[in-house]
């Protein structure tokens, strides 16, 4: 193995002790889909997002489609989405941008479109938009590129993964028990080709737990695990190496 290999290798590793010396204890709440409204999960409306505000969440994640004119809005799957709204009908069908604007939830919550996003990123300074689904650079850009900073976006491969990098905004890789070993060594090599390491990853608590422990104790990207809606289990059982949890409906602690 060359000497700048095992350099990267050795300064890889002990970058990860260190960012796990310094990690906090009680992992960030992100709230999925916008959180919980009125017992209803998954909603991504309007409604939802300024309850999520209210509660004082620092990271809500919004899940975007295309409309059928390329226009991304909130939507978990449209199959659930035209059930949601009373069309079910339409199964997978993808409505246009005007169809869906007329829509509402459950009768009563007016699902979230860019614009919304855009608005509330402008109005409420504090908080940051986690994306799912759609890693798509150029729409991202197009949509949401004056906000780069305030963005945390999932993603589901290493290409898509460099892509958002490259562009300047921050990606999350999601990752499994499968694709660990290989975000490891996509680190190390990253790294002797001057490159950055992954600094992001989403992880599904059904996972190998322990697994994901024994790897964050030598590297230091951070992790953003999903859902969990048990507050004993969020900031009692796993916060040891766990940046970030999705829940629907735990609320932030407030500082005292």
């Amino acid at each position: 193995m060359k000497v700048k290999q095992v350099f990267a290798i050795l300064l890889f590793c002990s970058m990860g002790l260190v960012a796990r010396s310094q990690s906090q204890h009680e992992p960030q709440l992100i709230a999925h889909a916008c959180g919980q409204l009125d017992g209803y999960n998954y909603t991504n409306s309007v409604e939802a997002m300024e309850n999520a505000l209210k509660n004082g969440y620092k990271f809500i994640e919004v899940d975007l489609l295309l409309t059928s004119d390329s226009i991304p809005v909130g939507c978990h799957y449209w199959p659930d989405f035209n059930e949601m709204t009373g069309y079910p009908e339409m199964g997978d069908s993808v409505p246009s941008f005007e169809d869906f604007s007329n829509r509402l939830i459950y009768n009563r919550y007016r699902p979230i479109n860019c614009n919304d996003i855009v608005y509330y990123l402008e109005q409420y300074p504090d908080w940051t938009f986690v994306v799912d689904k759609l890693d798509d650079v150029d729409i991202l850009e197009r949509y949401f590129g004056h906000y780069k900073d305030r963005l945390l976006v999932e993603c589901f491969s290493e290409y898509a993964y460099k892509s958002l990098l490259l562009s300047g905004f921050r990606p999350m890789l999601a990752c499994d028990t499968e694709t660990l070993r290989s975000i490891f060594a996509y680190s190390i090599e990253s790294m002797i080709n001057g490159e950055a390491p992954i600094d992001y990853i989403t992880w599904d608590f059904e996972g190998n737990y322990k697994m994901l422990q024994k790897y964050k104790c030598f590297m230091s990207f951070k992790v953003a695990g999903f859902t969990l809606d048990d507050g004993g289990l969020i900031y009692d059982d796993i916060a040891d190496g766990v940046d970030f949890v999705y829940t629907n409906e735990v609320l932030p602690r407030k500082k005292e």
